[in-house]
């Protein structure tokens, strides 16, 4: 099976210091984890800023002017299912915005989180191994978490006021 392409966009609320995660519907596929705000496939004929655009609008209902400019975080693989190599990237939302957020089929919901807390977030490598419900506690998959450290660390080295290069 072929290698997936994917995008996962966390967008940060400056004026609160918290990342928005959303938190996935009850479907068949790993309900109730946490997940970056929008993630999801890169289509055939699209690029990254494409693919966040449709994923932001499928599980938002936001728009691409409604966020600020996107930075790059880095790529990790990713995938439980099927290997995918995944790009990660951040941009500010307002708190007037991030109030328009709106749940989906595929997101149920979406949480604000502050660096503190994500440390007691559960990697779902060992969830899964422990038998943790992600229904009970708060369960993110391992290059999620990994990418969201990478976000806060971000943000701090640039007091949560990010100017893309």
């Amino acid at each position: 099976m072929p290698e997936r392409n994917s995008i996962s966009l966390f967008l940060y609320i400056p004026e609160k210091h918290v990342i928005v995660l959303g938190v996935r519907a009850s479907q068949e596929s790993y309900p109730h984890l946490l997940q970056a705000t929008c993630h999801g496939t890169i289509e055939d004929g699209e690029d990254h800023a494409d693919a966040i655009e449709r994923e932001l609008k499928e599980e938002t209902t936001l728009n691409l002017p409604d966020i600020g400019p996107l930075t790059f975080l880095g790529e990790l693989a990713a995938g439980q299912k099927q290997h995918e190599k995944c790009s990660y990237y951040l941009a500010s939302i307002t708190e007037k915005n991030a109030k328009k957020i709106q749940p989906t089929a595929e997101v149920g919901r979406f949480i604000f989180i502050a660096q503190e807390e994500a440390g007691m977030m559960t990697p779902w490598s060992v969830a899964e191994t422990k038998h943790i419900d992600s229904s009970h506690s708060n369960v993110i998959f391992d290059d999620e978490l990994e990418a969201l450290t990478m976000a806060f660390e971000l943000l701090d080295e640039h007091e949560w006021n990010l100017v893309p290069a």
